[in-house]
């Protein structure tokens, strides 16, 4: 079922303008590790916390590290985490969803962005022996804008055996943008 996000609202999927978060923006976050700014500020594709998730804090999905790991094989992309080990904290729901973490990417790197978050969960799916069609899969991401610097929020909720599909409409979506 869609959650109304307003904006464009698919199926399993809402694309909507937001402007909370860009690469710029998120250097003023009180999770961003100044500290770090100067690597950070290379990353293309950037793994972001929940903010003030439970009890007002800043927490990253379950699988953030395995993602992060997965990521960083692929060297199309500089993928890292804008957190240190000290401020590097996850919340465990222990359930059957696949919940990645909140990504924020440039534009230039959504198609691969794309193939590794499907790639990441068919191999997560594979690799639990996990039911296609009763896996849940949760994916929010904030992809800015090359030319203009505006930033779209995607939210994706879907089985598994959807995912193909709603990230193809993703890539469509902004190939659109591009014309």
């Amino acid at each position: 079922m869609a959650r109304p996000f307003g904006g464009v609202v698919l199926e399993k999927l809402s694309v909507k303008d937001d402007e909370s978060i860009s690469f710029e923006s998120i250097r003023n976050k009180r999770y961003y590790p100044a500290s770090l700014d100067k690597d950070l500020q290379k990353a293309d594709l950037l793994i972001l916390p929940f903010e003030n998730f439970r009890d007002n804090r800043d927490l990253f999905a379950e699988s953030t590290r395995d993602f992060y790991a997965y990521a960083k094989k692929d060297k199309r992309c500089n993928v890292d985490i804008a957190a240190t080990d000290k401020t590097f904290n996850i919340i465990e729901l222990h359930d059957s969803e696949i919940s990645l973490p909140m990504l924020l990417l440039m534009e230039v790197v959504l198609p691969i962005a794309v193939n590794l978050i499907s790639n990441f969960i068919s191999e997560r799916i594979e690799k639990y022996h996990c039911d296609k069609n009763k896996t849940p899969v949760a994916i929010h991401a904030a992809v800015e804008e090359t030319k203009t610097k505006k930033v779209k929020r995607l939210d994706i909720e879907c089985d598994a055996s959807e995912l193909p599909e709603v990230l193809k409409e993703v890539n469509k979506i902004f190939k659109k943008h591009d014309k």
